[in-house]
């Protein structure tokens, strides 16, 4: 009768797909799938929508260093079609960045790494729901990461409500609903990861799923509604 996947990220491309070859019901198509598992696409979006998010570059193994150009380090190696925060690694320059391209590409299936400048910042999640475009975000927390080491990112806890929610609500729904015009999203979750720094906020990335840190245990606890 259908077919869905939650909690983590590249499935959600692989089950898209899947329905479109079995006629199956799925909340999004396949290339709206790729847009929202795919940094590379993702990135693009971002910028073609003026979408805030930290500067970056492309990269392959060859490690065009012309590529680097307008991005500030320290810097963060990312997969651009992974997920978990493999192959995620804090990087000082371009020679360590070099150095350790070749980690990061090992967790690529498509080979390309994403060079994204480090921005200083405390880190929320928008958990929300879509129905027919419109939009019932149900909460917003603080998302607290592991710090101070090469690998970063990994979520240790989820803090409710988040303590920028009050000073910064309608600049965080403002651009939640940017986003979701932008990626052209009508139904199912969403999972969004924003970072707010000097610079204000930022768009870390996007997920149109489930969160994968017990959300499906705390978001009914917080929100009253059983997703």
């Amino acid at each position: 009768e259908g077919i869905v996947t939650m909690g983590t990220d590249q499935p959600v491309l692989t089950a898209a797909k899947a329905a479109e070859a079995l006629k199956l019901p799925f909340y999004i198509d396949a290339q709206t799938a790729l847009s929202v598992t795919n940094k590379r696409v993702m990135k693009a979006l971002f910028r073609e929508h003026g979408i805030p998010t930290p500067e970056y570059a492309l990269l392959d193994a060859a490690f065009d260093k012309a590529r680097l150009e307008g991005v500030r380090f320290p810097a963060v190696l990312k997969p651009v079609d992974s997920q978990g925060q493999r192959g995620v690694i804090r990087v000082e320059d371009a020679a360590e960045a070099k150095k350790r391209i070749g980690e990061t590409l090992s967790f690529s299936r498509e080979d390309r790494a994403l060079l994204e400048e480090f921005y200083q910042n405390d880190e929320i999640t928008i958990n929300g729901w879509l129905v027919d475009g419109r939009l019932t975000v149900l909460s917003v927390v603080d998302r607290v990461t592991i710090k101070g080491t090469e690998h970063i990112g990994a979520c240790l806890c989820h803090n409710f409500p988040s303590v920028h929610l009050k000073s910064r609500y309608d600049e965080i729904m403002d651009l939640t609903e940017r986003i979701v015009r932008a990626f052209n999203l009508k139904n199912g979750p969403i999972y969004f990861q924003y970072l707010i720094g000097a610079e204000g906020v930022k768009v870390n990335e996007i997920a149109s799923r489930i969160g994968g840190a017990y959300e499906d245990l705390t978001m009914p606890h917080i929100s009253g509604v059983d997703i």
